[in-house]
């Protein structure tokens, strides 16, 4: 199988430049609900620093999720904006305000995009039957047969053995995602960065973070949330879920505000916008019986109950290798909820850290940012540094100008794919070998 040069329109991802200049900005966005998030990240050799970030919650919700039913196979999500023209005005506000003209990445959202991986015998053989296992993982994962993209990266582990990692997404999320950042940015789009790439590219950066020692980045958004475990091996796991502070995995809430300080005014009125832990609300398939304080406390449950699952899970694949208790970073602008730092305490039994207690190292804020800000939207710095480290890393972006292939043929080898291209798959293949 031989891949062929695939000129449809989507962000193309590809190999890494060659060398990258020493001085570079960046402008990041991201669309998470009705919260956008804006940001410079500039780079002047070792110098990082993050300019003019700006966080402007609107008024009302800019995205949905369309659910489509199929008679055998599983039901599938679509996200879509509801008001396109209100996320380019929100975005031109951003941008003036800060006259931030730089080219702009977009930030692809955590729940889709999967990222697998696995590690073994850092050899030819080994990593073309890694790259077979998870491609045929991938491949059964898609029941409706839709179009997708996939992207391979290879990274060696300390121990002599070497980690295969691939991410996969639907075509068509990719193609509205992408769009929708085009016409935000008014033309002058670089591309996209994944949730997880930029989560990636953040953690090192983290106070505490250490060889032996577990770290656990908690991002909690409007309608989503990733959970990043980087284990005491170097080892990194992503996941997300579609819950957020306006939706959980069921329905879109209606009883509470979009706004982080309308639900702290709340909050001082009604004492309290969470149940106490060991109250659990009961599913409501009936929203407009939703209250703010049972909307509040189904978020903050599942929030809870993920994050508790994702450090269990990671500390099993740890084998019990770690030296020292783990460090735990809460961000996001729905971090804010009053009470929700407490709440997840009562769950996991360490203490979570946020961004404007333990600064980033390295990096600093200028022209009126504050990591307070930075913090809220903290994927506008995890992606400016994810794209002024792409010659070294590229896996997870999916820029305009890097290479895309589409995969033609009926039958794909896996020795001809090639690291830090979007290959895409527009039908099902018949064999992969």
């Amino acid at each position: 199988m031989s891949p062929d040069k695939h000129s449809a329109a989507v962000p193309a991802p590809g190999a890494a430049p060659n060398g990258a200049p020493t001085s570079e900005a960046v402008g990041v966005c991201l669309i998470d609900g009705s919260t956008l998030a804006c940001g410079a990240v500039e780079r002047d050799g070792a110098r990082i620093a993050v300019a003019g970030a700006r966080v402007l919650e609107l008024n009302h919700l800019v995205e949905t999720t369309t659910r489509y039913r199929h008679p055998i196979f599983m039901d599938s999500d679509e996200l879509t904006y509801t008001d396109p023209e209100g996320i380019a005005e929100g975005f031109r506000r951003l941008r003036d305000l800060e006259r931030l003209r730089r080219p702009v990445l977009g930030i692809m959202p955590s729940e889709l995009v999967t990222e697998v991986r696995t590690f073994g015998a850092d050899n030819k053989k080994a990593r073309n039957q890694r790259r077979l296992e998870l491609l045929r993982r991938t491949h059964s994962a898609n029941p409706h047969l839709f179009p997708r993209a996939v992207m391979l990266a290879e990274r060696p582990l300390p121990d002599g053995r070497s980690i295969t990692s691939l991410l996969y997404l639907r075509l068509d999320d990719l193609r509205v995602v992408g769009s929708q950042y085009e016409a935000a940015s008014g033309g002058d789009f670089l591309g996209l960065v994944t949730s997880q790439r930029a989560a990636r590219a953040l953690l090192p950066t983290l106070p505490g973070v250490e060889e032996d020692r577990m770290t656990m980045l908690l991002d909690v958004g409007k309608c989503r949330t990733l959970f990043t475990v980087r284990d005491s091996r170097g080892r990194i796991y992503h996941d997300s879920i579609p819950v957020g502070l306006a939706r959980d995995d069921m329905h879109y809430f209606s009883a509470i505000t979009p706004s982080v300080e309308e639900l702290s005014r709340v909050n001082d009125r009604i004492g309290s916008l969470l149940f106490p832990p060991e109250v659990t609300p009961s599913p409501l398939f009936l929203v407009r019986k939703s209250t703010a304080q049972i909307d509040c406390t189904r978020f903050a449950l599942q929030i809870a109950r993920f994050a508790k699952r994702a450090l269990e899970r990671a500390t099993t694949r740890d084998e019990g290798n770690a030296t020292k208790p783990p460090v735990l970073y809460f961000l996001g602008r729905s971090s804010r909820l009053p009470g929700l730092q407490q709440y997840l305490r009562s769950w996991v039994d360490h203490a979570f850290i946020r961004l404007d207690e333990a600064p980033p190292l390295g990096v600093d804020p200028v022209h009126g940012s504050t990591w307070g800000v930075v913090g809220d939207a903290v994927g506008v710095l995890g992606g400016g540094l994810a794209y002024h480290a792409r010659a070294e890393d590229s896996f997870g972006l999916l820029l305009r100008d890097m290479d895309t292939a589409a995969l033609s043929d009926d039958e794909l080898d896996v020795k001809d794919l090639v690291e830090g291209t979007l290959y895409v798959f527009p039908r099902p293949l018949a064999k992969v070998r």
